[in-house]
């Protein structure tokens, strides 16, 4: 597999078409993305012939009912194996794209096209495809490598300034779990990184992308190291599930790590100044969830990683994870959520 990451690339498009497995190209994106990039993206695979599907925008429409859609456009089309699919958009467009390519003929070619920040830096690196059933999140799903993944961190200007704060909570999760280095780097960086400054964009993102791909490369199926990227996501997924998916994903993730550091200073004697640390650079406007707990909690006992007990990743220090086994989850009171909008 091989990373591009490179400011401009839709702007002054290159030809990419050496990417491409057999003469064909299907690209699948969204209506929000399709005005801004399609184009583009077509572009730079220009020696190829291109074709497409446009999805809804939305979590909602992450479903085996798109993914039977764009199949059957596949098979009226005369589409076989030697042929590409590239994922163009957020993280809904690469998880269906990559759960369609590693299903269709078996498996084809795969390339991703993140262009937001959560797909750029989590949900287009790893394998991991991946569509929503209505009693749980992504509980349908593979585990299937793009050959290519392409990024350009421009793109991220024109994206909503509520999925850029959000998707940085994931940033900010592969410091604390993986790199104290880095973490200390982001603190610098963060009005650079909010001003979506260029150098600092392609330097965080790069270092997001080195950090999951070393761990996938230990670790692909999730039984192990991988774990630790899953910090924060317990509640995180239940808080999607429980507001109806009007909480963006970076959004419970922001909440799901302050739990996590909470218990991690009862459980792990993580220092208190962690949490005030993150709290800075998690700026999210923040009001209180007042919904049931109950609901919450039977959501959690829904999820995929949890058997007889409770798996919870939690901190011992910044850069230093590790995955406690609970028998029953720890109270949860009150807890702080992102105000939508």
């Amino acid at each position: 597999m091989t990373v591009l990451i490179k400011s401009g690339l839709f702007r002054s498009p290159q030809n990419l078409s050496s990417l491409i497995c057999g003469r064909e190209v299907f690209v699948i994106t969204n209506t929000t993305i399709a005005p801004y990039y399609l184009d583009a993206a077509k572009q730079l695979f220009a020696e190829k012939a291109c074709h497409h599907y446009l999805m809804p925008d939305g979590e909602q429409y992450k479903t085996l009912a798109s993914v039977t859609r764009i199949v059957e456009q596949l098979i009226l089309q005369h589409h076989r194996r030697d042929m590409t699919i590239v994922g163009l958009g957020g993280g809904v467009v690469c998880d269906v794209a990559g759960f369609v390519a590693s299903t269709f003929q078996r498996g084809v070619h795969l390339i991703q096209m993140p262009t937001s920040l959560l797909a750029q830096v989590d949900a287009a690196i790893g394998g991991k495809n991946a569509v929503n059933h209505e009693l749980a999140k992504n509980a349908i799903g593979t585990i299937y490598q793009p050959q290519h993944i392409v990024v350009d961190p421009e793109v991220l200007t024109t994206l909503e300034d509520r999925h850029f704060y959000a998707a940085l909570s994931e940033v900010v999760k592969y410091g604390l779990v993986y790199d104290a280095e880095f973490f200390d780097w982001l603190e610098k960086s963060w009005p650079l990184i909010l001003a979506k400054e260029q150098t600092t964009l392609q330097q965080m993102i790069q270092r997001c992308v080195d950090i999951k791909l070393a761990v996938v490369e230990q670790d692909e199926k999730d039984y192990g190291i991988r774990q630790i990227l899953n910090f924060g996501h317990t509640l995180a997924h239940a808080l999607e599930q429980v507001s109806g998916y009007q909480l963006l994903h970076g959004e419970a993730v922001a909440v799901g790590i302050l739990w996590a550091l909470s218990l991690s200073e009862e459980y792990c004697g993580l220092d208190a100044t962690v949490s005030a640390r993150v709290k800075k650079l998690l700026t999210l406007p923040i009001s209180t969830y007042d919904g049931p707990t109950q609901a919450l909690i039977d959501v959690m006992k829904r999820d995929k990683k949890h058997r007889d007990q409770f798996k919870l990743v939690l901190l011992e220090a910044i850069g230093r994870a590790k995955v406690l086994s609970f028998d029953a989850l720890p109270v949860i009171k009150r807890i702080p959520v992102p105000i939508p909008g």
